[in-house]
C-alpha cells in the first residue's frame, strides 16, 4: 500500500541521514501515480512515485524494503538536492532571467541545472555508501533508466549516459582515492600513538 511504502521511504531516508550524521529532518511522500519520477520542492519535501517503485521491483526482482539499494540511491540523490538547496538556486536563476534588463540565454539555467544533477549524483552515491548500500547500485539504476527513457541532450538534465560516465569516474578516482588516503592516514596516526611512550622522534 502507499502508506507502507511511505513508511519505508522514511526509514531509508532516516538511515541515509544517520549514515552521514545529518541532523536535518526530511519529509518524504510516495505519490500514487504510475509516472516514473522522483523530485524535491523548494520547501525541502521529497517525492517518489509509485511508478518508480514498481519499475525498481520489475527490473531487479528484489523486494522494495529498507535494504533496497536502488531506492536508497534515488532517495540519496534527492536528499542531496535538498541539502545543496538546488531547487532554491534554480528558482533564483529563473527569476534573474525573467527580471534581467537584457535577455539572458536560457542555456545559462540549463547549464546550472545540469551541474545540480551531477552534484546530486556524486553526493548521493557517497551518502548511500556511508549508509551501507553498495555504490554500484546507483550506477546500475542509471543504466536501467537509460534503456527505459533516455533524455535528449538539449534538456535540463544530463543524459543518463553522461551521468553514468561522470559518476563512474568520480567514484573510481576521487572517492575511492579519498577513502584509501583516509585509511592510510588513520593507520599512521595509530602507529604514532603507540610509539609516543617509547620513541617520540619516531612517533612524530
Amino acid at each position: 500500500s502507499i502508506g507502507d511504502r511511505h513508511e519505508l521511504a522514511e526509514l531509508i531516508v532516516r538511515r541515509l541521514a544517520e549514515g552521514s550524521a545529518i541532523r536535518q529532518q526530511f519529509k518524504v511522500q510516495v505519490l500514487a501515480t504510475n509516472t516514473v519520477n522522483a523530485f524535491t520542492l523548494a520547501d525541502g519535501n521529497i517525492y517518489v512515485t509509485r511508478g518508480t517503485l514498481d519499475l525498481i521491483k520489475k527490473k531487479t526482482g528484489k523486494p522494495i524494503d529498507v535494504n533496497n539499494a536502488i531506492l536508497a540511491h534515488i532517495l540519496a540523490h534527492e536528499l542531496a538536492h535538498v541539502l545543496r538547496k538546488h531547487t532554491m538556486s534554480t528558482a533564483v536563476f529563473r527569476e534573474a532571467i525573467k527580471d534581467a534588463a537584457r535577455s539572458l540565454d536560457r542555456s545559462v539555467l540549463t547549464h546550472v541545472e545540469r551541474l545540480h544533477e551531477i552534484e546530486a549524483d556524486r553526493d548521493g552515491i557517497v551518502m548511500a555508501f556511508l549508509a551501507g548500500y553498495p555504490p554500484r547500485s546507483g550506477i546500475e539504476f542509471l543504466e536501467t533508466m537509460g534503456k527505459e527513457m533516455e533524455i535528449p541532450p538539449h534538456l535540463d538534465h544530463p543524459t543518463f549516459q553522461e551521468r553514468i560516465e561522470y559518476l563512474t569516474e568520480y567514484w573510481t578516482n576521487d572517492v575511492r582515492y579519498a577513502f584509501v588516503s583516509f585509511k592510510l592516514g588513520v593507520a599512521a596516526i595509530d602507529r604514532g600513538a603507540k610509539l609516543e611512550a617509547t620513541d617520540m622522534a619516531k612517533a612524530i
